[in-house]
């Protein structure tokens, strides 16, 4: 036959040994064990990756939580110092800005009638000059030819009163007695604002020193003993003579904010609750172009007065040289004088005997240069209503 037959041995396979079948399952188990362990192993490390995150986070929100609460316990140490230092609670600061349509614009939007008060040698001739000019220019005439200082003088108060039928909405003034503000203070309506105008006691006082010599007795026609012309507005002044009129705190010298600023005054602001509004005297500029928006418009022009400017005067103080020094008649400028004496001349003259409740005003002016504008709401209620209660 030509056609072969292939035995069908050759199309089978061959059978397994007993030996081929149990390394197979050896292998399929070991492969199984393989991808078991893999997959632990991975589930294992992606479970630690994720709690690591989460620890992490963790961590980092701990971490916060603890620098926020540490800024916090900073910033209540900070405050609690501010407290201490300046007396006051944060909620009694009430810094006014002097721009338009800031705080101090806002009061005089509120308060119709206002008064402006200061010591001598606070701005206050400026002050008054400005005034005349603003209530002139709005005819409104009473007070600005009467009355040079509130309550001065009675006669020309009652004449003021009565010399026109519509009263100024803005009364500028000094006062030299502390009876002068309390009368202001307890008079003033719901409708008032009060500014006080401050400046340093003991800068003050140098000033006021220096104009009283250099104005008021340089300048007389018949100059008083201790005082001799030696030249063309050449002064000298004698030491014991300059000593005397200091201690007896004559005309502007005495005019100070120890004389107003007394615990008396401090409680009377207490118990009336006046709109009172304490200012630096250097701000007087921006206070005129506020008081020109809302008391008088046409006027535009800045108003300044300095006393002693174009007094060209040189004033000399003639030393007496105490206790046997040999320094008498030496010859020392009124200013290098005050310059010297003047951080023991409050003490040495005794021109502080009186003095009461300082520790409050020395509160006050700690907030008030503290202001960007050095301007600080003191008693009565803002522009909004708010209570402006500084703790006196």
């Amino acid at each position: 036959n030509s056609h072969t037959q292939v035995p069908m041995i050759y199309l089978k396979d061959k059978p397994r040994s007993k030996a081929a079948g149990s390394s197979t399952n050896r292998q399929t188990k070991k492969l199984l064990l393989v991808v078991i362990v893999v997959f632990l192993v991975t589930t294992l490390v992606i479970t630690t990756l994720h709690r690591n995150k989460y620890l992490d986070a963790e961590k980092s929100v701990q971490k916060f939580q603890d620098v926020v609460s540490a800024a916090n316990h900073q910033q209540l140490q900070q405050l609690q110092l501010l407290q201490e230092v300046a007396g006051t609670s944060s909620s009694s600061l009430s810094c006014l800005g002097l721009g338009f349509e800031e705080d101090m614009d806002k009061l005089l939007s509120k308060y119709k009638q206002v008064f402006v008060i200061m010591p001598a040698k606070a701005a206050g001739t400026t002050f008054r000059a400005f005034t005349k000019t603003c209530m002139v220019s709005m005819k409104l005439n009473a007070f600005v030819d009467h009355a040079p200082q509130l309550r001065k003088f009675e006669k020309d108060v009652d004449t003021a009163f009565r010399s026109e039928l519509k009263m100024p909405t803005l009364i500028s003034s000094h006062v030299d007695k502390a009876r002068d503000l309390h009368e202001v203070l307890r008079s003033a309506t719901d409708d008032t604002l009060i500014v006080y105008i401050h400046r340093r006691e003991t800068n003050r006082l140098l000033s006021a020193i220096k104009h009283v010599i250099t104005s008021r007795y340089c300048s007389l026609k018949t100059k008083p003993a201790g005082i001799a012309m030696v030249g063309e507005n050449v002064c000298n002044v004698e030491e014991g003579f300059l000593i005397e009129k200091i201690r007896k705190k004559g005309v502007e010298i005495g005019m100070g904010n120890t004389r107003m600023l007394t615990c008396e005054t401090f409680e009377i602001i207490k118990d009336n609750g006046p709109n009172l509004v304490f200012m630096n005297y250097k701000q007087a500029s921006p206070l005129q172009k506020l008081l020109a928006k809302h008391h008088c418009p046409s006027v535009t022009k800045e108003v300044q007065v300095n006393v002693g400017f174009g007094k060209k005067m040189t004033v000399s103080v003639v030393l007496e040289g105490g206790l046997g020094n040999n320094n008498n008649g030496t010859l020392v400028p009124l200013e290098e004088w005050l310059l010297f004496k003047a951080p023991v001349l409050e003490y040495s003259l005794e021109l502080k005997r009186d003095v009461s409740c300082q520790a409050t005003t020395r509160k006050i002016e700690r907030e008030l240069f503290a202001c960007a504008d050095q301007t600080l709401g003191i008693s009565g209620l803002s522009h909004d209503g708010q209570t402006m209660d500084f703790p006196l």
